[in-house]
């Protein structure tokens, strides 16, 4: 039984997104839903402190745990599926979030 529900999964996040598409189709072909649709390019600026304190702290030891580097196998991942089926935003965004986690990852083996 739980084997026919994990294959169903897929289905289901294609369905919901098929929906959501449906509905939004219209907001999205305007000005506004295009820039909408590049906000996924500001979130690693957001983090854009969290690197500067990784940099600056002086209290190193709250970056020095596996939560960045498995950040960045987990962003590489979702980077490469991204290739096979994804737009330049979320390529790039990707691109973007690689660098910031690959950025605090040094800065805690640098600095510890």
């Amino acid at each position: 039984m739980e084997d026919k529900v994990l294959r169903k999964i897929p289905d289901l996040v294609d369905l919901f997104a098929e929906k959501v598409r449906e509905k939004l189709s219209d907001f999205v072909n305007t000005r506004v839903g295009q820039w909408f649709m590049s906000l996924p390019l500001l979130g690693p600026v957001i983090f854009l402190p969290v690197q500067w304190t990784a940099w600056t702290t002086e209290n190193i030891a709250e970056f020095q745990d596996i939560t960045w580097p498995l950040m960045i196998v987990s962003n590489i991942s979702v980077f490469i599926g991204l290739c096979f089926n994804g737009d330049w935003r979320l390529r790039l965004s990707l691109i973007f979030w690689i660098q910031t986690m690959v950025s605090i990852t040094l800065a805690g083996w640098i600095r510890g």
